[in-house]
């Protein structure tokens, strides 16, 4: 439990991030009889996660109908074997959670398919668990795993900034005509005006 638990935070699992375990692309096995011990205040483990990191041994002594609401702020799972990890993939989606695992042999295949988002690793991992996976790591790095999930954030708010700002204008030029349609008005815009709107709008929505 104390190397899990060490080992969560060199990664930042628990308590604050290690820039240096982030830069260095390590594996986190290496420095692990350095990094600091355990605290012994309470409210620190409780903080950090001491008491928030369960075994194979006790999910098992957990039963199924409340095995849900038992993992709830578990950061930690340590020794726990492919069964217990379909069971955290169900219990999470239980919660409504959108999950995704990590596994590289063949009996992984069942959790990285359940999985919301499988992940399967590309230089270690068996064919199983690649063909069962929704994505491959080529070079078996989690880091890869941060840095993509960033990108894929800023894309994603990218294009809602954009639909957002693009539907913001078109409703109010439709706005425009149709009242003026309603109310038997001239169109306060001709075809040239709103190409030319059209126009400016796509241009500053590219920029920024």
């Amino acid at each position: 439990k104390e190397t899990a638990v060490a080992i969560a935070k060199r990664c930042g699992i628990i308590g604050p991030v290690n820039a240096n375990f982030l830069s260095d692309g390590s594996n986190g096995d290496a420095d692990i009889g350095e990094s600091q011990p355990l605290s012994h205040n309470p409210i620190d483990d409780l903080e950090y996660g001491v008491t928030a990191a369960l075994s194979g041994e006790e999910l098992d002594a957990i039963p199924p109908q409340t095995l849900a609401e038992a993992i709830l702020g578990v950061k930690v799972f340590y020794r726990v074997a492919p069964r217990h990890k379909l069971a955290l993939v169900r219990a999470f989606q239980g919660q409504k959670e959108i999950v995704a695992m990590t596994g590289d042999g063949v009996n992984d295949a069942t959790a990285l398919k359940a999985a919301d988002i499988g992940v399967a690793m590309g230089k270690e991992g068996t064919d199983v668990a690649k063909e069962a996976a929704d994505m491959v790591l080529a070079d078996d790095n989690f880091t890869t795993i941060t840095h993509a999930v960033a990108e894929g954030k800023g894309i994603f708010y990218n294009i809602r900034n954009f639909l957002s700002f693009q539907l913001s204008t078109s409703f109010a030029a439709l706005t425009m005509e149709s009242i003026a349609t309603i109310f038997g008005l001239p169109n306060p815009l001709n075809a040239m005006q709103i190409l030319w709107i059209n126009i400016i709008m796509d241009v500053r929505g590219c920029v920024y």
